[in-house]
């Protein structure tokens, strides 16, 4: 995950624990990517999918198939002084 500091969302990172659901939302006006996909947690903007594997997942969220994605937020980092390491573990299912 990308743009958690752009987001200003470190804070709400840190508070949330290894294998909470986030929610994968397309961003198509995003000016720097138009494959973005944002993370949010219950409204609340958490960054975005990291480019090479936004192009993928944009896809399959744009396809008219019926694609079930789980996303769960895997690590953070813990301590003050620790760099934000925040990863998310996606799991895709066709119907």
């Amino acid at each position: 995950m990308h743009g958690s500091r752009h987001a200003r969302s470190t804070l709400c990172i840190t508070t949330l624990a290894p294998g909470t659901p986030v929610d994968l939302i397309r961003d198509p006006g995003n000016r720097a990517d138009p494959n973005a996909v944002r993370v949010e947690h219950e409204g609340h903007l958490l960054g975005w999918v990291a480019g090479e594997t936004a192009r993928p997942l944009a896809s399959a969220l744009d396809d008219t198939a019926p694609t079930t994605i789980a996303a769960q937020l895997s690590t953070t980092s813990s301590g003050a002084d620790a760099d934000l390491d925040a990863q998310l573990t996606l799991t895709l299912t066709s119907a």
